[in-house]
């Protein structure tokens, strides 16, 4: 496979950008008699953000309103990005937005978008 899907939309994305935070407890400790910060951590949460266009699809039937939906339901979907030696990712995300951008462009149909997601645990 070569691309993108998110949940059951196949996304044509122009821009990934992937980052994490780490998941871990912090606390104040004092270490040789000096004051300091002591963690743990537990792994990481990564997010993605995914700049996506989409050309000649009906809004009804189009990815925007599709993630819209399950963004509202707090719906977990499969994410997978194969790009072979350049790209791989997959995981379980939620949406946290979608931005829309509608630009005229004769009498095409485009609608051009950024996903953001996060990674569940």
């Amino acid at each position: 496979m070569t691309g993108t899907t998110l949940g059951t939309a196949t996304l044509i994305v122009n821009r990934i950008t992937e980052g994490f935070q780490t998941l871990a407890s912090l606390w104040h400790a004092w270490n040789n008699g000096v004051a300091g910060i002591k963690s743990n951590v537990y792994g990481l949460a990564r997010n993605w953000t995914l700049d996506c266009v989409e050309s000649d699809v009906v809004y009804a039937s189009g990815a925007v309103l599709y993630l819209r939906n399950q963004a509202s339901a707090g719906t977990a979907l499969t994410f997978s990005s194969d790009y072979g030696d350049r790209y791989l990712a997959s995981a379980t995300v939620k949406v946290d937005g979608v931005d829309v951008t509608l630009e005229t462009v004769g009498t095409k149909n485009i609608r051009k978008f950024t996903v953001r997601i996060h990674e569940t645990i």
